[in-house]
């Protein structure tokens, strides 16, 4: 916790000493750390694997999209991808959380192809075009913006981390049988480990527009954020709380390094990169937290 701690500081001044360009790339590192929180609160907890999990950021990405284009504030905006993701989640987690193993993921990864193909197709959500933000703001907000996202989920990791829910959840991956033997309502706890995750992921999303300035389906439904997700959370599986956020910045450093050298075979040497990274870490990465 202290390393956790002494590592959001450094994060908090980073901007004072950091050019345009690494600017982004930290920026991008707490990108990816939010989205394997989010994801955690689901995978950690409940053992299931929410892969398409991308599929509340998108929706939150493209509410805050619309919400700004109409003319609403920023704080209505905000408001709106927060509970657009979360009646979505309520209304589709009933279903979800009582699928088990693969067809859980199987399920969540429809979801996300179904809301790609409807953002195409609709006229108002700007079709294949996407939606050009009016208003843009500095790097420098758009990285504090993530840095307080980055806080909500240490904090909300840390509550339940700290509370009678980590013993349930516990409960609810080791032995289920024994969790509704003693009276615990499994689907309703990973119905909120859903809720709470959509949450987030619908802040991401806003935020991420907000950041670009301009999105579309085929980015913010892309299958590649919920792979470099899931390997951040292969790798940090031991540390629920701290893990995240460092494999977040190793592999984002990473992925960084390999477009720098090479934009052409970029894709081609992050999945060797990626490969050899569970290859040599096949039980994830460990440090003491």
């Amino acid at each position: 916790m202290k390393g956790l701690s002494l590592f959001l500081i450094v994060l908090a001044l980073a901007p004072l000493f950091l050019d345009a360009y690494w600017l982004r790339v930290i920026s991008s590192a707490l990108f990816l750390s939010l989205l394997a929180y989010a994801f955690n609160l689901v995978f950690h907890y409940t053992n299931y694997a929410p892969f398409g999990g991308v599929a509340f950021f998108g929706l939150g990405a493209y509410t805050f999209a619309l919400s700004v284009e109409k003319g609403l504030g920023y704080v209505p905006a905000f408001s709106s991808s927060i509970l657009i993701p979360l009646i979505f989640a309520l209304f589709v987690s009933p279903v979800l959380m009582r699928l088990k193993g693969h067809y859980f993921a199987i399920g969540t990864l429809a979801l996300q192809v179904m809301l790609m193909e409807l953002t195409e197709s609709l006229e108002f959500t700007g079709g294949t075009k996407g939606i050009v933000l009016p208003l843009g703001i500095p790097s420098l907000l758009s990285y504090y913006l993530f840095f307080s996202l980055l806080v909500l989920c240490v904090l909300c990791v840390f509550s339940v981390e700290r509370s009678r829910l980590r013993l349930i959840y516990y409960m609810l991956r080791s032995d289920e049988l024994g969790a509704r033997s003693v009276g615990v309502n499994v689907v309703l706890y990973r119905v909120l480990s859903l809720v709470v995750s959509s949450v987030f992921l619908g802040l991401t999303g806003s935020a991420f527009a907000l950041w670009q300035g301009y999105i579309d389906a085929h980015t913010v439904y892309s299958p590649l954020l919920s792979v470099k997700a899931f390997l951040v959370l292969v790798l940090s599986s031991h540390f629920p709380l701290s893990g995240p956020l460092f494999t977040s910045f190793l592999l984002e450093l990473i992925f960084e390094a390999l477009w720098s050298k090479s934009p052409e075979l970029h894709g081609l040497f992050m999945g060797l990169a990626l490969v050899l990274l569970i290859l040599v870490f096949p039980r994830g990465l460990r440090w003491k937290s």
